[in-house]
C-alpha cells in the first residue's frame, strides 16, 4: 500500500521524559500572561504505535490501555494487531449476513451469488491495476459495467440448483436474475452522490427480505424486475466495498480505511466482551453534527455563538481531565486520542488547542479548537468519541483477552 510511508509512526522512543513532556506541551515563545494546561498521563504510557494504515485498530488499543492503566510494553497490553483481528471477524460476520439477505431479496440461491460477487471483485481488483490506482474507487456505474461483462461472457454462466423433489420448483440463478434487472434498470438510476469517506453507513443493508420465490421461475423473475424500487446495485456496491475492506485488513500491513465509527464502536464492545467486562466499558458520540437516528452530547454548528463555543471547549477540559475516560478524535481520514489542552493568553490574544495525532498515534499535533471545530462541521461522520469504564481500573488491566 502506497500509504503506508505515510501513515505509519516512525521508530522513535514512545516514552517521554518530564522535561521532554513538558516541552510538549507548554506553549513556545514568551511567557503567556494566563496558561491552563491539562492532560493525562495514562494515555501517554499506554498509546501504541500505528505500524500500517490502521489508525482505527491502533487508536483503540491505545484507549483501552490508557483506561487499564497499562504501559503499552505491559505483558498484558492490547496492541493494533488485536484490534484487527477483532475487525476481521467482524467484517467476516457482516460479509455473510449480507449477503444471504441479498440472495433472499434477489430470490437467488447463494452460491450463484457468490460466483457473482467474486468475479465482480476480481474485474475490479484488474481495474485497479492496470490504472495503478491508490485507492480503488468503487461505483454503482462501474459494478453495473463489470456485471453486464459477466453476464454476457458465456463462461460465467452458472447453473442453478435443481431440487432433487419434482414438485418443487427450481431456484433460479442470480445470473439470470441480474440479467432481468439490469434490462429493466436506467442510466438515471445509476447517477451517483459520491460522499466522502462514504464507508460510515457500510453496514446499512437493510436486513428485511423481499420475497422473490413463486411457484415457478419465470414468476420469481417477474417479482425480481417489479421490485424497483429496491436499489439493488446500491447494496451489491455494499458488499463489494465490504469484501474490499477485509481484504485490507488481512493484508501483510492491514488497512482499517474501510471502517468507519460503526466498526469503531462495534470493536469496542467486543474488547470489553473478551476481556469479560461486558457493558464495563462504553462509548458514546460526545461532540459533533447532529446526524439523524444518533445521539451526540455536544451539537456542534457553523452558527453557534461565543457562549455555545465556551461550553464545546469546557466540555472537551473537563473529559480529558478524567482518569476514567478517554477521549478519541476521528479527524481528517484518521482515527487519533485527545492527549492534553492548553489555554494560554498572549499579548491579549486568547489560543485553545488540544494534542493529537494527524498521522500515527504519536503525539506531535497541537490543533486550535477553531480548526477543531471546523474539521467536525466539515462532514457528519467527523466525530469525538468517548470511551468511559465503569468499573475500577485494576479490572480493566487484569483482565486477560479471550479468544483472539
Amino acid at each position: 500500500d502506497n500509504n503506508i510511508t505515510f501513515e505509519k509512526d516512525n521508530n522513535d522512543n514512545e516514552d517521554l521524559s518530564y522535561s521532554d513532556l513538558m516541552s510538549l506541551i507548554l506553549p513556545s515563545g514568551s511567557r503567556p500572561s494566563q496558561l491552563s494546561i491539562g492532560f493525562n498521563g495514562k494515555i501517554f504510557d499506554g498509546w501504541v504505535r500505528q505500524p500500517s494504515p490502521c489508525c482505527a485498530a491502533a487508536v483503540l488499543a491505545s484507549a483501552i490501555n490508557a483506561l487499564g492503566g497499562l504501559h503499552r510494553n505491559d505483558e498484558l497490553a492490547i496492541g493494533y494487531n488485536h484490534v484487527v483481528d477483532i475487525y476481521i471477524n467482524i467484517f467476516i460476520e457482516m460479509i455473510d449476513r449480507k449477503k444471504q439477505t441479498y440472495a433472499r431479496k434477489l430470490g437467488c440461491n447463494l452460491s450463484s451469488l457468490e460466483k457473482i460477487l467474486e468475479l465482480l471483485d476480481n474485474k475490479l481488483n484488474e481495474e485497479k491495476s492496470i490504472k495503478n490506482k491508490i485507492k480503488n474507487k468503487y461505483t454503482k456505474k462501474s459494478i453495473k459495467t463489470h456485471l453486464i461483462s459477466i453476464i454476457n461472457d458465456s463462461n460465467a454462466t452458472i447453473d442453478p440448483i435443481v431440487s432433487s423433489d419434482k414438485s418443487e420448483f427450481t431456484i433460479p440463478s442470480a445470473e439470470d436474475l441480474f440479467k432481468e434487472m439490469l434490462s429493466t434498470s436506467t442510466n438515471k438510476e445509476d447517477e451517483e452522490n459520491e460522499n466522502i469517506e462514504d464507508d460510515e453507513n457500510i453496514d446499512n443493508i437493510n436486513d428485511q427480505p423481499i420475497d422473490f420465490i413463486g411457484s415457478k421461475k419465470k414468476q420469481s423473475l417477474q417479482s425480481a424486475v417489479e421490485a424497483s424500487v429496491w436499489d439493488w446495485l446500491e447494496d451489491l456496491l455494499v458488499i463489494l466495498k465490504n469484501i474490499s475492506g477485509l481484504r485490507k485488513l488481512q493484508s501483510v500491513n492491514p488497512s482499517t480505511t474501510a471502517v468507519g465509527n460503526w466498526g469503531v464502536v462495534q470493536a469496542l464492545n467486543k474488547l470489553s466482551e473478551l476481556k469479560g467486562l461486558n457493558s464495563s466499558i462504553s462509548i458514546s458520540l460526545y461532540m459533533g453534527k447532529k446526524t439523524k437516528g444518533t445521539k451526540v452530547e455536544y451539537v456542534v454548528n457553523k452558527s453557534d455563538n461565543i457562549d455555545i463555543i465556551d461550553k464545546q471547549w469546557d466540555a472537551i477540559k473537563t473529559q480529558i481531565d478524567r482518569s476514567d475516560t478517554v477521549l478519541v478524535f476521528h479527524l481528517t481520514n484518521h482515527y487519533a486520542l485527545l492527549f492534553a489542552y492548553r489555554e494560554w493568553i498572549l499579548n491579549g490574544e486568547h489560543h485553545r488547542e488540544v494534542l493529537t495525532a494527524r498521522r500515527g498515534q504519536r503525539p506531535t499535533a497541537w490543533i486550535s479548537f477553531h480548526e477543531v471545530r471546523d474539521i467536525l462541521i466539515g462532514w457528519e461522520g467527523y466525530k469525538i468519541m468517548t470511551i468511559k469504564r465503569i468499573v475500577s481500573e485494576e479490572e480493566v488491566r487484569n483482565n486477560k483477552l479471550n479468544n483472539l
